[in-house]
């Protein structure tokens, strides 16, 4: 059984994704997301969302509680498609690489906020 990550992306960050261009995708540091991307969702959840920090511990040094998942491999949807339609999945093997820092604006990141940021490894 395969153990992939999978991202459903508006069409115009799908494209940038499929030509090339955008080699990482964003997601809002949430509890949704964190329980889909952390190991450790307790603690990294207790440290960043029940805590008294203003800015939230998303640095190694600050916060020592992020602990990514691993995946068997990343796939991308466009939308929502239905099942088979090979044009609108793109597929990659290997963990991602989860991560937490800022993204770029350009490729859909929200401007001086701290996100999880995805990227394919291959």
């Amino acid at each position: 059984m395969n153990n992939n990550l999978t991202l459903n992306l508006k069409k115009r960050w799908f494209d940038m994704w499929k030509s090339g261009e955008k080699p990482g995708d964003y997601r809002k540091i949430t509890k949704y997301w964190a329980k889909r991307l952390c190991n450790n969702y307790d603690r990294f959840c207790t440290t960043v969302f029940d805590s008294q920090i203003k800015t939230p511990c998303f640095y190694r040094e600050i916060c020592p509680y992020f602990r990514p998942k691993k995946f068997d491999g990343l796939v991308l949807k466009s939308g929502y498609p239905k099942g088979g339609d090979k044009e609108r999945n793109l597929m990659f093997d290997g963990s991602p690489e989860i991560k937490i820092g800022k993204g770029k604006e350009e490729w859909g990141a929200i401007p001086n906020e701290i996100s999880f940021i995805i990227k394919k490894t291959r």
